[in-house]
């Protein structure tokens, strides 16, 4: 029974990943140990490769050939880096220096300040790289890992260091600059990577793992800032990579699939692609790939297989046609993307972010083609979280011309068992890879499926257009994600490969006030400015004014125990009932009848129901005793008015409080409820001793007593 299962869940899983198509390149050979570092220059011309020979090599990247050999380390060369006018190299090695070349000549220039006795470099990410927007003919900043915990920023024209940037807790692994240079981030051993400001020196944020995001769990060994530097990537011994939004310092998106240490990532010029070399497993089980993976949404979209050992760094040429991989069996390859980048035929959902509607509302999603060719039948398959949502129909799109043939539609809603979390990301889902000896554990449901097939006997479509579309049935309210799978045929009966583009469906969040949880404060925050045309936060359906239909949609999304009092204290303070009354009758008269604007009515109604006393009421005062103030609470189940009449033990009146005429609620708060100050009606301080209140509400009448102690 076990080795069914498993055998269902492999064919499963593989059913699930893109089709790989045969990518051409060129193997460089000439270094006798093992290549630890690739680099471009920016004009894209010429080739650096480091090595464990402890030589660096250049190569003319158009004919592949040998340009110079560069001797003069002493042990592995483990990090290349050109300066961004092309004309220097710098390399740094575990013998502990960094030397600076002539590119031109391929000369020797000179050696930056040894280093203390810790590698300065290591395979899975550059430990020295200039600034590009600094470095300048007589020389500004370029930055170095340090002495273990620390990261030098470096004077090129004189060589001398101009910080010092210390706060890991454990030995730096990776640096980069942002485009712009004004930011360094450094990635450690300690699982944290931090942003610095490089005129300062100054620490700036830590990337970490947070209480709702699970960071990196392991050694952080490389960071890299994308092209437009909105982006920073990290990858780390933990087998995943992360992305990361640079401004507010929020995770992005988490890349999983490779199966050992990840050693190397590089983005395309254009920021589009990421690409990420990995190693072995230490049972022997390789894992010597590269994978190429779509920045927008996260999702894998080809695997370069040739090397027979680590891959231990990637780089992109910079006009993104051509990467370069350098790996443990000691050569070079130059991988040609220019048929994968500029036509390729793409399967994905679209839209590929749909915010999510109400728990029982449906909704619809396409899955587009675009660029296909000679495309005469496809067998698509839908993959979805049936905790989330419910598969309902799908119909064929226009995409095969004619008369077609469909197939049986196949609807599997997920199966009890799950893997093992191979991969280590956290998580148990369909980016682990399946091995037989890792068998299965009862952890999480795997994705449902809807599965269908057409076939056109009279033509192939081609171009863009729609294969299907597809609706569900939301059935919880929370961010999942559509893995789109399966093959198109050719007229010749051929499989033809495609990448896909995921789609998510995204748990709405109208955090208004962005304190981090939605409730009653984000009514506020709404009410606050209504009648307001610049106010982005608050105006949630981006019609260009703030009203009442914004904090109706704001109010769908906070949970109906947060309506009582007693699950928010702070709500009858914030709201009256007067308040939510008139957003009542506001709604009522728009005549919002589609399920959102329902569902934040409904919570509305509770609400007020909660704000809305039953019957009429004296509260004990507070503090009490007291010295020299005290508050007293009460509240009201029909608008009426109020007066508060405080007594000496003899009868005789103290002080008269007319609150006026007040409307239905709950005045518990200091800022509602009445207030006595402890004086009489001559501002005269009273005696220590025990006092009377009365609250007279139209026919309502109640006294408490209440204690001043000096």
């Amino acid at each position: 029974m076990k080795t069914t299962l498993i055998s269902f869940i492999l064919l499963t899983l593989f059913s699930l990943s893109t089709i790989a198509q045969d990518i051409p390149y060129t193997t460089l050979e000439g270094h006798r140990g093992a290549v630890d570092s690739v680099s471009f220059s920016p004009d894209g011309q010429t080739l650096a490769s480091g090595s464990r020979d402890s030589t660096i090599r250049l190569w003319d990247v158009e004919t592949g050939t040998h340009l110079w050999t560069l001797s003069g380390h002493t042990d592995f060369v483990n990090s290349v880096s050109f300066s961004p006018d092309g004309q220097t190299l710098a390399s740094g090695s575990i013998d502990r220096t960094i030397r600076l070349w002539d590119v031109e000549t391929g000369t020797y220039l000179r050696t930056v300040e040894r280093h203390p006795p810790w590698r300065v470099n290591n395979r899975h990410s550059p430990a020295w790289v200039f600034n590009n927007r600094h470095h300048s003919p007589d020389g500004r900043t370029s930055a170095s890992i340090y002495a273990k915990n620390t990261i030098r920023l470096w004077d090129l024209k004189t060589g001398t260091p101009l910080w010092t940037l210390i706060g890991h807790t454990e030995p730096v692994y990776g640096i980069s600059f942002s485009p712009d240079g004004q930011t360094l981030a450094s990635g450690s051993r300690d699982s944290t990577i931090r942003l610095w400001d490089v005129e300062t020196g100054t620490h700036l944020r830590t990337l970490r793992r947070y209480t709702n995001i699970k960071g990196h769990r392991e050694t952080v060994y490389g960071v890299l800032f994308s092209p437009d530097g909105q982006t920073l990537v990290s990858w780390s011994d933990d087998r995943t990579i992360w992305l990361w939004d640079v401004e507010t310092g929020t995770h992005l998106w988490t890349l999983s699939g490779h199966r050992r240490t990840i050693n190397s990532v590089s983005f395309s010029p254009d920021g589009q692609m990421l690409a990420s070399g990995s190693g072995s497993l230490a049972s022997g089980r390789a894992d010597d790939t590269i994978r190429l993976w779509d920045v927008e949404t996260g999702t894998h979209l080809w695997t370069l297989s040739g090397h027979t050992d680590f891959v231990n760094s990637v780089s992109f040429s910079p006009d993104g046609q051509m990467l370069a991989s350098g790996s443990d069996d000691n050569t070079i390859r130059l991988w040609d993307l220019s048929t994968v980048v500029n036509a390729y035929t793409i399967v994905n959902i679209s839209p590929s972010l749909v915010e999510s509607p109400a728990v029982g509302e449906q909704f619809t999603v396409n899955v587009d083609i675009v660029g296909g060719q000679d495309v005469r039948g496809y067998l698509i398959t839908v993959a979805y979280d049936s905790r989330k949502l419910q598969y309902v129909s799908h119909t064929h799109g226009d995409y095969l011309p004619g008369d077609v043939f469909e197939g049986p539609t196949i609807s599997s809603p997920g199966q009890k068992w799950a893997i093992a979390d191979v991969n280590s990301d956290g998580v148990v889902d369909i980016g682990d890879l399946i091995w037989v000896n890792q068998g299965l554990v009862p952890i999480l449901n795997t994705p449902a499926r809807v599965s269908f097939n057409v076939t056109s006997p009279g033509g192939a479509g081609n171009g863009d257009g729609t294969l299907a579309t597809v609706t569900f049935e939301v059935v919880a309210r929370k961010t999942s994600t559509f893995i789109v799978s399966g093959f198109l045929s050719n007229s010749n009966g051929e499989k033809l490969p495609f990448s896909v583009k995921y789609g998510n469906v995204l748990e709405p969040s109208w955090d208004v006030n962005g304190d981090g949880v939605v409730n009653v404060l984000d009514l506020s925050f709404v009410a606050a400015r209504f009648g307001q045309n610049d106010q982005t936060e608050a105006d949630v359906n981006g019609d260009g004014v703030v009203n009442i239909q914004d904090l109706i949609v704001v109010a769908s999304g906070i949970e109906a125990a947060a309506a009582a009092p007693s699950a928010y204290p702070q709500v009858s303070a914030l709201l009256t009932a007067k308040d939510v009354q008139q957003w009542l009758m506001q709604a009522q008269q728009l005549n919002l009848m589609d399920a959102t604007s329902q569902r934040g009515i409904f919570f509305l109604e509770q609400l007020l129901a909660a704000l809305t006393p039953k019957e009429t009421s004296l509260l004990p005062n507070y503090p009490n005793p007291f010295n020299p103030e005290t508050w007293i609470p009460y509240q009201l189940a029909a608008p009426t008015d109020v007066t508060l009449r405080i007594y000496a033990v003899d009868g005789t009146i103290v002080r008269t409080l007319k609150l006026g005429h007040q409307p239905v609620g709950i005045y518990q708060d200091k800022s509602r409820a009445a207030y006595w100050d402890g004086r009489n009606q001559l501002g005269e301080s009273v005696a220590s001793g025990l006092y009377f209140y009365t609250l007279t509400a139209g026919d309502f009448t109640a006294t408490r007593k209440m204690l001043i102690q000096k």
